[in-house]
């Protein structure tokens, strides 16, 4: 029996569950001491769906709760949304899916529900995707041969105007490194996006898609002077920096332009830390900010980014509070700054569900109150992931499937994309994106995924299992979402012979 399959069944013999507070007696005994409680939340027994003919293979988790979950093993309770939806998973000896909590967990077969901690009335729906009909269609009727990527643009569009009505008095700077096709620069442009570009290349690219030079900052900390020159030339007139050194060629090559000083953040909550490679600390940042005012060019802000994928949405109140700081410090000494770059971090959705854009402008906004009080500078984002991130799915094949040993529990799928191919993020399995099949609704077994080039490190995930149906065959079509951002941009050229990703926006 399919997931569709039992998910009809329910709707048929139960169409609205009334929900009682969560009680962790698991319907199956052998479920008993085996459900790690506090990765998918709390269970309760449903013997009804013993009566209705359900396999007992079949896992039935609700992901929509509402209010605070009580304490489970004595820690502290957490929040959830409303967000989430109900999708049923099939399940074996080791279940892979996610709950309320939105995790990892085992556990022997059965049957479960993660009820919300208040009682109400709840229709089951089907688990969301990424890949939007628009998408299915294109891949339908072009049949574009080996792996490539397809952006919707009308996500990007929608992902601009949420960013837009969540931080309505923010400019937002789209960060080109991102995604920088063509198509995309130009819808972005067209919305009145403004562009946080890393190179003068990406300085032509946003002049070419329509934007002013205006409307670009030149956001790398790292510039070669006659780069520097060069966007100068172009118009570009607000630079980043974080040293006194980076201050000296910017005076030479752009005087009177515009700078902003970069801040360190110790980017605490983000999946992909950004290190400290980039920044200074902040007492730095005051005395570099003041040799550009001698140099005779504007200190105008300051800058920080709180780290890529970041899913605290309180990670800017500490930013905010160091920027205050250099604000205060440098108006002692007679020079008042305009701006603050909040920079990126916003998320998009893979394996987990993320905050809303509005939960990150509530948050923020509240952050900018408490440190700036009624005299909050202007402010500039720069969206890259969580504008694009959500808007792109990767069409992959299955190479080859096999075992290392005979009695190896585990199976290798090798695909024909890998690290090398647009799939950089998968170092230290960072970045763990969906990945569909079309035999989703078979039993699923945890496997290594592999890409498909003569380099040892082309491998996506191996210490953390990721689970594909038992079905899954060689030539089978899979498709990788969550793939807009950075995945075109991080393509080798030729290594092995492979072709660099082929990208089709629609």
């Amino acid at each position: 029996m399919g997931v569709r399959r039992t998910l009809e069944l329910v709707r048929k013999s139960v169409r609205y569950l009334e929900l009682t507070p969560p009680v962790a007696i698991p319907a199956n005994r052998k479920m008993r001491g085996r459900l790690k409680q506090r990765r998918c939340g709390p269970f309760c027994s449903l013997p009804a769906f013993h009566q209705r003919g359900l396999l007992k293979r079949h896992t039935i988790i609700a992901g929509s709760a509402v209010g605070t979950l009580p304490p489970i093993h004595g820690r502290q309770s957490r929040t959830y949304t409303a967000s989430r939806r109900w999708f049923t998973i099939r399940a074996s000896s080791a279940c892979y899916g996610s709950g309320v909590s939105t995790g990892w967990f085992q556990c022997e077969v059965s049957y479960a529900l993660c009820p919300p901690v208040h009682a109400g009335a709840l229709e089951l729906e089907e688990g969301t995707t990424m890949t939007t009909q628009r998408i299915r269609d294109f891949l339908a009727t072009r049949r574009p041969d080996g792996p490539c990527l397809v952006v919707d643009l009308d996500v990007i569009r929608e992902n601009f105007h949420a960013f837009r009505h969540a931080m309505p008095d923010s400019a937002i700077y789209y960060a080109v490194k991102a995604n920088p096709a063509p198509e995309v620069l130009k819808l972005l442009a067209g919305l009145g996006s403004n562009f946080d570009c890393a190179s003068v290349a990406e300085i032509e690219m946003a002049l070419e898609a329509g934007a002013t030079a205006a409307r670009i900052s030149y956001g790398n900390t790292i510039k070669k002077e006659r780069d520097v020159a060069r966007a100068h030339a172009l118009g570009v007139s607000l630079f980043a920096v974080d040293s006194h050194e980076e201050v000296e060629k910017i005076s030479r090559a752009a005087p009177g332009a515009r700078v902003f000083c970069r801040v360190l953040t110790d980017g605490e909550g983000a999946e992909w830390p950004l290190s400290r490679k980039f920044g200074c600390v902040p007492q730095m940042a005051v005395d570099v900010l003041v040799y550009a005012h001698q140099l005779g060019l504007q200190s105008y802000g300051v800058s920080f980014h709180v780290g890529s994928q970041m899913t605290k949405v309180d990670a800017w109140d500490s930013a905010l509070a160091d920027a205050k700081r250099v604000f205060v410090q440098l108006a002692k000494q007679g020079i008042h700054l305009q701006m603050v770059n909040m920079g990126g971090g916003f998320p998009t959705r893979y394996l987990r569900d993320v905050p809303s854009a509005e939960a990150y402008g509530k948050s923020i906004y509240q952050a900018l109150r408490t440190h700036f009080g009624n005299q909050i500078p202007q402010t500039i984002i720069e969206p890259g992931r969580g504008m694009v991130g959500n808007a792109g799915v990767i069409k992959a094949e299955v190479v080859l499937i096999s075992k290392k040993s005979d009695n190896d529990d585990a199976r290798w799928v090798f695909l024909d994309i890998g690290k090398f191919g647009g799939l950089a993020e998968t170092m230290d399995e960072a970045i763990r994106y969906p990945i569909r099949t079309e035999r989703d609704g078979d039993e699923m077994e945890p496997c290594v995924i592999a890409g498909p080039t003569c380099d040892s490190a082309d491998v996506l995930y191996e210490k953390n299992l990721y689970p594909l149906p038992l079905s899954l065959t060689i030539g089978d079509e899979v498709l990788i979402e969550g793939t807009g951002a950075y995945t075109t941009t991080y393509s080798a050229v030729a290594f092995n012979g492979f072709e660099p990703l082929k990208a089709y926006v629609i």
